[in-house]
């Protein structure tokens, strides 16, 4: 599952490419709508949940319960994985299977929310 913005709102289905752009198909039964959306805000799901049992998305960001860390999800593509990025240490990243042991929770993502990210 993918989610992209398409006109302000938050999308959630099938990405598709065609060559006059993308968009967010939406299957359900008879009527399936397609919605275009900004390429660059689509990002996949990444099969997790925060502590909260919302979705986490490619482009979330989340913070660590009890810590003042904020870090953003964002795809590996030399090892296809998906990993939580630190900017307060450019070297440091989680890989998201390891988060299952630590309370996260989405505060925002960095369409939405930029200066969420500001002085990590």
């Amino acid at each position: 599952m993918f989610r992209g913005k398409c006109a302000g709102s938050w999308r959630k289905g099938d990405h598709l490419t065609y060559a006059n752009g993308e968009v967010i198909k939406q299957w359900s039964g008879s009527i399936s709508p397609e919605y275009d959306v900004e390429p660059d805000t689509v990002g996949q799901f990444t099969g997790k949940y925060d502590s909260d049992n919302n979705e986490i998305y490619e482009g979330d960001i989340v913070e660590f319960t009890g810590y003042d860390h904020r870090m953003f999800v964002c795809w590996d593509n030399r090892d296809g994985k998906f990993l939580l990025a630190s900017l307060k240490d450019k070297l440091f990243a989680l890989e998201m299977h390891s988060i299952d042991i630590f309370a996260v929770k989405v505060i925002g993502n960095i369409y939405d929310n930029p200066e969420l990210l500001k002085g990590e």
